[in-house]
């Protein structure tokens, strides 16, 4: 498939997911949660619209007291906290990382940054976490504003792949630079919402629902591994 044609398929599997998946909130989860929450809901799903994380989020925080204790908590106990959010029980070590780095270059689990700021400095802020993850990065500037880099996490990865809009092990920075050639910066957000939604939903890890999906005509996997039709019995 030529450039071009996985610019065309990307448009069209676009328009097809947010119709789909319309995405009802305007505005970023940010409106609600201080930089350090976005940092760590970032950490603990690779869907942060889903409302799952965000209660996730505060219930730490609640039953914590604060994200200072979640920092020397076990990851066992954490990770029991996310399991009954469905969410990745292994994401617990990912997050005591997080939290020791944030707390480690601050001397305190807060910044003198809030949402609110500009975007620029923000963006500026986080990329000087040498160790941060790159997803977790992306992930919190599209929450906070129009970023031009979609988070290439394990879902929006498998569902490029899957479509043929890239190569099997072609990368991130193939994924990226198909993305901004392809759409405008405001269709990123909500080109974001309506993959993590549909991952979560039809086209699932371990078992993706290929022929109950809208987008299989578009979709080399399930092109592949959807059950075809028989024929119908020759009569007479």
């Amino acid at each position: 498939m030529t450039f071009k044609q996985r610019q065309n398929r990307l448009k069209k599997t676009v328009l097809l997911l947010k119709k789909h998946y319309p995405m009802r909130r305007a505005k970023a989860t940010s409106d609600t949660m201080s930089l350090i929450q976005l940092l760590v809901l970032a950490t603990i799903t690779e869907d942060p619209y889903v409302p799952s994380a965000m209660q996730a989020v505060r219930r730490m925080e609640r039953d914590y007291v604060d994200l200072n204790e979640v920092r020397v908590s076990s990851s066992h106990e954490l990770g029991e906290v996310l399991k009954a959010y469905r969410l990745d029980p292994e994401r617990a070590n990912d997050l005591k990382s997080m939290l020791q780095m944030i707390f480690g270059r601050e001397n305190k689990l807060s910044t003198d940054l809030t949402s609110s700021d500009s975007f620029d400095i923000i963006k500026s802020y986080l990329l000087g976490y040498e160790n941060c993850p790159r997803r977790v990065v992306d992930t919190v500037l599209m929450l906070l504003g129009e970023h031009r880099d979609i988070p290439a996490g394990d879902q929006v990865m498998r569902f490029a792949e899957r479509t043929g809009l890239i190569e099997a092990g072609a990368g991130a920075n193939s994924l990226q630079l198909l993305f901004k050639k392809t759409l405008p910066t405001q269709d990123l957000r909500p080109a974001y919402f309506a993959i993590c939604r549909h991952c979560r939903e039809l086209c699932r890890e371990k078992t993706p629902l290929c022929t109950k999906c809208f987008l299989l005509p578009h979709c080399d996997y399930g092109t592949r591994h959807a059950p075809k039709k028989r024929a119908a019995p020759a009569t007479g």
